[in-house]
């Protein structure tokens, strides 16, 4: 257990507001037992239980960042809720259904709370409900989901640009073509700037690779494990479109 999560169990005193919703709490602490992870738990916890360890200045920054974890859970829930199309408290009886699903709702809970938009609740939600729907293919989900923890939608824009290239037919990855970082930028001119460390930071996740050319200038396509990922995320209708919400991966007002 982290200290930050020890910390907050030595708290005694705890005030009202802050406090996770019924669904969060019980979302969160299932996940933390399936995960093995006990800052999970700690996070269901009022904010106000660990304010009294911190400057009154810095009270509301506390509780608004300690309740920022489970708002992201309460969002998963309602867009699972409404992918299956059932009320947000049947999603509980609906994780224990089986081991397998019980399992993949541990996960997935688990990264939404890492989630910075809401593109990724949404498809962290759409491979949930699929597991639930069909506990035959949540092995499969559960290697996605744990993909899903390493990008962002400005990541899978900058990926979705190079999934032009190719098809999903597993043609061999020899069939990828190779393009410059200004030809994907010009596809997508909402990312603007950050082409460069998103294909830095993808590159080193595994997902894209490149080459340098007689030019000078090195070029990028996606690799067997990118090309799976976009294969996955296209089959779940989450291959986002250019300028689909901000570079910094949260959708406009």
């Amino acid at each position: 257990m982290g200290e930050l999560a020890e910390r907050v169990e030595r708290v005694v005193a705890g005030t009202a507001s802050g406090v996770a919703s019924p669904i969060a709490t019980s979302l969160l602490t299932a996940a933390g037992i399936v995960t093995g992870n006990a800052e999970l738990v700690a996070f269901a916890l009022p904010a106000g239980a660990f304010t009294g360890a911190v400057a009154a200045e810095g009270v509301g920054l506390v509780r608004r960042a300690w309740s920022d974890r489970a708002d992201r859970v309460d969002r998963f829930a309602e867009a699972a809720a409404e992918e299956m199309g059932v009320p947000v408290e049947e999603l509980l009886a609906i994780g224990e259904s089986s081991k397998e699903v019980r399992c993949l709702l541990g996960v997935a809970v688990e990264a939404a709370t890492e989630a910075r938009g809401d593109w990724k609740i949404r498809t962290l939600a759409r491979a949930f409900v699929t597991g639930a729907k069909d506990p035959a293919v949540v092995d499969e989900l559960m290697v996605l989901t744990e993909l899903l923890k390493d990008v962002e939608v400005a990541d899978v824009r900058l990926m979705a640009q190079l999934a032009k290239e190719h098809s999903f037919e597993r043609e061999g990855s020899e069939s990828r073509l190779f393009k410059y970082l200004g030809d994907l930028a010009s596809g997508d001119p909402g990312l603007g700037q950050v082409v460069v460390p998103l294909a830095r930071k993808l590159q080193m996740a595994g997902f894209v690779e490149s080459e340098p050319r007689d030019n000078g200038m090195r070029v990028y396509r996606l690799t067997d494990l990118g090309g799976y990922l976009c294969e996955q995320l296209e089959r779940f209708d989450s291959l986002p479109e250019p300028e689909q919400g901000r570079p910094d991966g949260r959708f406009p007002p």
